[in-house]
């Protein structure tokens, strides 16, 4: 990416997320209607031991964007999201999957920072904390042009899990 266009997506972000804090801090301080709906939304769903955290925005592409702003936004849509549960499960080993749904084909999964929503799980307390002993993830992509959000699923992790991948690419390689 040249580093001119770089730049600018980085400053793009930056005054995209001021932005959405600007909007919030006025629809909570009644100086907006609350039927801009402009916000992203976050909703959390638990069925069958998963939670589902669905955070209506999706991350950078760029892993250069880190910034406070940017760990603030993301963990808050996923404490919003956690929120919205009656009850908050937890896991003593996470397993997360984060599907980003991208408005676009083509993205690199290696270029976006997931920091920060595995730092929003363990705010919420869903792990006791997001070392390699208490949490696992993976990157499945989409895209979904019609409407981008990123979802992530949370389960428990079975004790094995790295014992079988192991087991299943020795098999597949035919060793």
């Amino acid at each position: 990416m040249h580093e001119t266009v770089k730049q600018s997506y980085l400053c793009v972000e930056e005054l995209r997320l001021t932005l959405l804090d600007l909007i919030m801090t006025e629809q909570q301080e009644g100086r907006l209607p609350e039927h801009l709906d402009c916000l992203p939304r976050a909703e959390a769903h638990v069925e069958g031991g998963v939670v589902r955290l669905v955070l209506g925005d999706y991350l950078p592409v760029i892993s250069d964007v880190r910034s406070p702003k940017m760990r603030l936004h993301w963990t808050t849509l996923v404490a919003q999201a956690v929120g919205t549960l009656s009850t908050v499960p937890r896991f003593t080993r996470a397993f997360c999957v984060i599907v980003p749904y991208r408005p676009r084909p083509r993205w690199d999964p290696d270029n976006v920072v997931y920091k920060y929503i595995l730092d929003g799980v363990r705010y919420t307390l869903l792990c006791g904390d997001d070392t390699h002993q208490n949490m696992l993830f993976a990157v499945i992509g989409a895209v979904d042009r019609e409407n981008p959000r990123t979802e992530v699923y949370i389960a428990e992790a079975p004790a094995d899990v790295c014992q079988n991948l192991t087991k299943r690419i020795h098999a597949f390689l035919g060793q």
